[in-house]
């Protein structure tokens, strides 16, 4: 009440821990707390073990670093990642239950699917462009047309080829900030101008586009890379990390809490989610899973990950708001703007 500040200094004790849970709901953005979290290779970097050798008059050196820091972890044994490192233990477990996902998924939500054979891939680009804008016009205009204008709209996206799929999903934001899908768009197999000509579809005709977040690994790079610079700041080229995973997915788990999401309900796109797994205490989609969707094709929590990427989105809004602008003698917030 008067001032002043509270410190909460400690290692986890598993990932049910209530010091764990603390930890998440900061970073879903719950507890106005800052995060600070220090491992001991931070600890040795900023000059831990120099000052313990100063105190202690001895004399410095790599080796002897190296040699010190392999001492407490075979000290600490199977203890050392939660000790020393910051990773909660007994992490194995589904992140995302699947009560907790079908609890935000309602059934007049569609699903978008897209497939091309190989041999489409070497057509004419006329014919490929023109197959691809028929789809869009058959499949997206109608839902485009239906959203409200009034509205801010945002996108998350999540890359894959030959194998894994392009998911595309918009979310709308409606009052009570509320974020539904209003619907979602998989790809598979399609050729990168193709991927790039249903994205752009998609996002020149969202009303009121103010964020959008990709997936900017590997092949994923041409992709986030055109649309950033067709819509500029208000892409975020995402190399998606264990850092990047460690903040977005508390935020995103807590939008299924929260019920600020609503999603399809789809077999695929509820397996995608319950394919992300706590993995040396962070929440993620392992590199090692593989999936398979009701199609028999492949997945690798596609849906899961572009879900992530929209929350992400709405949530860092890498963008410049309107300013006020004067129409007619009046001043109005955002006129033309949009």
């Amino acid at each position: 009440m008067w001032g002043g500040q509270v410190r909460i200094i400690s290692t986890h004790n598993g990932d049910e821990n209530a010091f764990n849970e603390l930890i998440n709901e900061v970073r879903a953005g719950k507890k106005p707390f800052s995060l600070h979290r220090i491992t001991l290779d931070d600890a040795l970097e900023q000059g831990l073990y120099k000052r313990i050798c100063e105190v202690l008059k001895r004399d410095w050196s790599p080796e002897g670093q190296d040699a010190w820091k392999q001492e407490l972890i075979d000290f600490y044994g199977e203890c050392a990642d939660e000790e020393l490192h910051v990773i909660p233990s007994r992490g194995s477990g589904v992140y995302l239950p699947r009560v907790l996902v079908e609890s935000c998924m309602d059934t007049d939500i569609p699903v978008l699917r897209w497939s091309c054979t190989r041999e489409f891939t070497f057509q004419p680009d006329l014919i490929r462009q023109a197959e691809a804008n028929d789809w869009c016009e058959e499949n997206l205009l109608p839902l485009l047309k239906k959203l409200d204008p009034k509205r801010l709209h945002y996108f998350g996206e999540d890359f894959g080829r030959t194998g894994d799929l392009t998911v595309i999903m918009p979310r709308a934001e409606l009052p009570g900030l509320v974020y539904p899908a209003p619907f979602v768009v998989e790809l598979r197999n399609v050729p990168f101008k193709q991927q790039e000509q249903v994205l752009f579809y998609i996002v020149d005709r969202l009303p009121r586009f103010m964020a959008g977040a990709m997936d900017a690994r590997g092949n994923g790079q041409y992709l986030a890379e055109v649309a950033a610079q067709k819509y500029g700041q208000k892409i975020s080229q995402v190399m998606i990390s264990t850092e990047w995973y460690r903040e977005v997915m508390p935020k995103y788990k807590a939008a299924f809490e929260d019920r600020t999401i609503r999603l399809p309900r789809d077999a695929d796109i509820l397996d995608d989610h319950r394919a992300v797994k706590m993995e040396k205490g962070v929440a993620r989609v392992p590199e090692s899973f593989k999936g398979k969707g009701k199609d028999g094709g492949k997945r690798h929590g596609d849906a899961a990950i572009a879900g992530a990427m929209s929350e992400f989105a709405i949530r860092s809004e890498p963008y410049q708001k309107p300013e006020y602008e004067k129409v007619e003698g009046r001043k109005m917030q955002g006129a033309g703007a949009y």
